[in-house]
């Protein structure tokens, strides 16, 4: 699972799949803080509003935990997400181009 920001790890847990993603940043910014963030919380951010997505009816996968860690005045996180077997990454479905209707 090797795409977007530097991909993530799909790993086997007992309840199911599910996929363990580090939080990293885009832009300028990451060339000078790498993957630390300096205020909130990003992850937990992330999982409250893919909750509120789910909760109005958004398709979203289903969040099962989100970490945060202190690094002095910045902050890192990863997020656990269920795994959505068959699931095409956002890239792969734009590289497809619309679908069409026959």
């Amino acid at each position: 699972m090797g795409e977007g920001r530097g991909g993530a790890v799909s790993v086997a847990l007992p309840f199911g799949r599910a996929v363990i993603r580090h939080c990293r940043r885009g832009g300028a910014l990451r060339r000078l803080l790498g993957d630390l963030y300096f205020l909130g919380a990003r992850p937990i951010e992330e999982l409250c509003v893919a909750e509120a997505a789910r909760a109005a009816g958004v398709p979203v996968p289903e969040y099962l935990a989100a970490f945060v860690w202190r690094r002095g005045f910045f902050y890192g996180g990863d997020l656990i997400v269920r795994e959505v077997s068959g699931a095409t990454s956002m890239e792969e479905w734009l590289r497809a181009g619309p679908a069409t209707e026959e």
